[in-house]
This record gives structure tokens, sequence and C-alpha cells, in this order.
């Protein structure tokens, strides 16, 4: 599943508030198509989180937003605002 189709996904399989077993018995399964690398279950994303209760739907689509691998992550160290650092000095 991409992850624009994660909050519908939760939103319709999760009643809130429930808790970590809960939300994983629900969705655990899931997997999560990384642009970068291999996907992830749900279940994997949400190991690295310690919250033991989600009251919203919202906290448990945060939680996995946060919580995602590097392989999720676009171009490292990119940046729009400003030059990208050059590794070596340019003498003119």
């Amino acid at each position: 599943m991409r992850l624009r189709e994660v909050r519908d996904e939760i939103d319709d399989c999760v009643d809130c508030p429930a808790d970590r077993s809960t939300v994983l018995d629900r969705i655990g399964n899931e997997k999560l198509e990384a642009p970068g690398g291999d996907p992830e279950t749900v279940a994997q994303v949400l190991g690295r989180d310690s919250t033991e209760t989600y009251y919203s739907t919202a906290e448990v689509y945060e939680s996995i937003l946060c919580n995602l691998s590097e392989a999720y992550v676009g171009r490292k160290n990119y940046d729009d605002r400003g030059p990208n650092p050059v590794e070596e000095p340019v003498s003119f």
C-alpha cells in the first residue's frame, strides 16, 4: 500500500482508542511500499514505537510516519533552499 492510502486504511479498520495489539491485529500485516527499498509492514514500523495505546486514528497514522525507515526518505541531505554542500573546496 502506498503511504497516501494508509490514513484511509487506518480509518476503515481501527476504532480508537485502541491498544497496540489491536492495531497490529487489524493492519499489522499491511505492506507499505518504499520508494527507496524493500517494503515494510505496519507491524515492523510500529515496532520502533513505544506507544501502548492510540487515542485517535490520527495518532496511529503519525506514529507510522514518524517511525518509517530511511527507505522512505527522498534524496538524503537534499536542500532546495540553499546550495548543496560540496565535498571538496573548489578553487577558481
